[in-house]
């Protein structure tokens, strides 16, 4: 899998000697994975977590620049330019996941608390809060956050999750959601960390993030199209390793499942096959979710209802079971 892509600006040699550590086992040992215009990857010779070494500044600036700043081509940056005048346009699709995700919270609602953490332009969390949610949304982007404000009159908080803690009640929100995220953060350790401070006891994660155990990325390796900037990708994971960091951090994996097969590099010139490429991705990515082989993974971890720790001798601490 140690292919290289046609990009190659950032000099793998400067970091070869950095000492850097694995975020879930601490390892400094890595295989070279691929290299990228901001960055290279690597697979962790500990555990096998696929992580990047990029350039360092601003994320905020990089996700304004990126996705929200007039010029960026995406839609969000027309919608930010339009601001409160913007009239959304979803999808029957969007409709339908939505009211499907909202379904699925009702089941751990206690106190009527909700976070998202990445809530972009607000949308869902605005659904979220005209369901009688308590609702609270975190952004890193100043650009987007204000929008959602502005927009939707929302409580978004502008930072990251570990800035924002502070400004939260400790163990006060029920649900937790955090899609397409985990891949983005510094450390995924200290983002379940910060948590598991957040959540009640008894309270979920539900979040989604890249899975390198799948059809897509063992078909494309270096060159799969989610490796494309070391900056923004900065974590692929798998399974067996969102196990691992749920168990490092007290919180209890009780679902997960996996979706999708993407493969073509939306980055890359179109070809004149490309169109049938994509019904084939379509028809795989049925199987790949039968077979648990999607690239894209979605898990629930629970904030155990309580710890109680044996004073009397060295038995091990007893974690109770959420119902």
């Amino acid at each position: 899998m140690n292919q290289q892509s046609e990009v190659s600006a950032f000099s793998v040699e400067a970091i070869e000697g950095d000492a850097v550590c694995c975020d879930l086992c601490g390892s400094q040992e890595r295989e070279f994975l691929a290299s990228v215009a901001d960055g290279s990857y690597f697979t962790c010779g500990g555990c096998g977590l696929v992580y990047s070494i990029a350039d360092e500044n601003s994320l905020s600036s990089f996700y304004d620049h990126s996705y929200y700043a007039p010029g960026a081509r995406t839609r969000y940056a027309t919608r930010v330019t339009s601001g409160v005048d913007d009239v959304p346009q979803w999808s029957r699709r969007w409709h339908r996941k939505t009211a499907e995700r909202l379904a699925s919270f009702e089941a751990h609602r206690q106190n009527g608390t909700f976070l998202e953490i990445g809530c972009s332009l607000g949308d869902f969390l605005n659904v979220v809060h005209h369901s009688d949610w308590d609702a609270v949304g975190i952004e890193i982007s100043e650009a987007a956050a204000t929008y959602a404000r502005d927009k939707w009159d929302l409580d978004v908080r502008t930072g990251t999750l570990e800035a924002v803690v502070p400004e939260l009640e400790p163990e006060s929100f029920d649900v937790i959601w955090a899609a397409n995220l985990l891949e983005h953060v510094v450390s995924p350790n200290e983002f379940l960390a910060d948590v598991g401070k957040l959540l009640r006891p008894g309270g979920v994660l539900i979040a989604s993030t890249l899975n390198f155990d799948s059809w897509a990325f063992q078909f494309s390796g270096g060159q799969w199209e989610y490796l494309h900037s070391a900056k923004e990708h900065r974590y692929v994971f798998s399974p067996k390793l969102l196990e691992r960091y749920c168990a490092n951090n007290n919180l209890e994996l009780e679902q997960i499942d996996t979706t999708g097969f993407r493969w073509i590099s939306k980055t890359r010139q179109k070809r004149w096959y490309s169109s049938m490429l994509r019904v084939f991705e379509q028809g795989v990515s049925n199987l790949a979710r039968l077979a648990n082989q999607g690239h894209r993974v979605q898990f629930l971890a629970r904030k155990p209802q309580t710890i109680a720790v044996s004073q009397t001798n060295n038995e091990p601490a007893s974690i109770s079971r959420a119902a």
